[in-house]
């Protein structure tokens, strides 16, 4: 069984929603969206869109437009009918109506995943029906309870990501509302839901290739073939953005391999993450802390260096470190 989730670009052009749609199989069972991403550099992400729609002085006119047109776009490549228009005039109204954000925000998930949903014919669930958290932590027997059930009556199932209903507990009366995770809460959510199934395999489909031992924005490099979920959790706690920082600790022990991969690039494995990896493998993380920066350094002999120095001594930094793992 594979729990699959979908990052911003795989609806935000029209070659990655392709790529989705010839991925549909059997074994694949929970489909997990982000709301629409970046076409470009210059475009903007529905999330952020939706955000910046709640802010005081935003031009809430042009902002507004700029999510139809996103959206209307979405339903082009798919080929999908619906009203965007009036879908979204309705989200903003509730929303000038109650001033909830968590719930305002959360539609772009809610919409994107819909739209997929009826794309690849499969059963749309709102994740407020199947994610729960209690007093805003992750309630695992009420979620696993709800998924399953939802699995074994549907089969296949595509579910928003990012957000979970919330049951707020107070002087014995409880209050629900939806509440948003943090940035990137989308891998999280099906990570949750993988681990809930005991799934073989979580994808993680994003726009690279993978997990690399060093910043591409620092140095090049190729990507790990395979990593353990003590060194992912290192990596992502510093500098790496390809995962949510919660994943890997969820997941380690779990059973399940979490599989970062590119949906440009089907043909490709990406990088397999396992508790059973070894541990230490080569990597550089680094991470910043005012006008210092700390590194650490991954070895294959089973232990780290760790380093701090200022941000202008990076390079430095990095040199040394590369040094110092060639010697041990």
């Amino acid at each position: 069984m594979i729990v699959c989730k979908f990052g911003g670009s795989s609806t935000a052009i029209k070659q990655a929603i392709e790529n989705v749609k010839k991925l549909k199989s059997d074994n694949r069972v929970v489909w997990v969206f982000s709301a629409i991403g970046k076409e470009n550099k210059l475009d903007t992400k529905i999330t952020d869109l939706l955000i910046s729609y709640t802010k005081q002085k935003a031009n809430k006119v042009n902002i507004k437009q700029q999510i139809i047109k996103k959206f209307e776009k979405l339903c082009r490549h798919t080929n999908i009918k619906l009203n965007i228009p009036q879908i979204i005039t309705t989200y903003c109204k509730e929303y000038e109506k109650t001033g909830d954000k968590d719930w305002f925000i959360s539609r772009g998930e809610f919409l994107t995943t819909q739209i997929m949903a009826l794309c690849l014919d499969i059963k749309f669930i709102p994740a407020e029906q199947v994610l729960f958290l209690e007093n805003n932590k992750l309630d695992l027997i009420k979620t696993e309870k709800a998924i399953k059930r939802l699995v074994l009556k549907y089969k296949q199932i595509a579910i928003p990501g990012f957000y979970a209903l919330n049951s707020i507990y107070n002087n014995g009366n409880k209050q629900l509302s939806i509440k948003l995770f943090s940035r990137g809460g989308s891998d999280y959510s099906a990570c949750v839901l993988a681990k809930c199934l005991g799934a073989s395999t979580c994808e993680n489909w994003t726009d690279v290739d993978g997990i690399y031992p060093i910043n591409p924005k620092l140095q090049k490099s190729k990507v790990l073939q395979q990593i353990s979920y003590t060194d992912l959790d290192t990596m992502v706690k510093m500098d790496a953005k390809v995962i949510h920082k919660n994943c890997a600790e969820l997941l380690n022990g779990s059973g399940t391999i979490l599989q970062v991969r590119n949906i440009f690039n089907l043909d490709n494995v990406g990088t397999l993450v396992s508790s059973t990896y070894p541990y230490y493998t080569e990597f550089l993380s680094y991470s910043k802390r005012k006008s210092n920066c700390i590194l650490v350094q991954g070895l294959k002999n089973g232990g780290k260096i760790k380093l701090t120095l200022p941000i202008s001594d990076f390079q430095k930094g990095v040199k040394y470190l590369q040094k110092a793992k060639k010697q041990l």
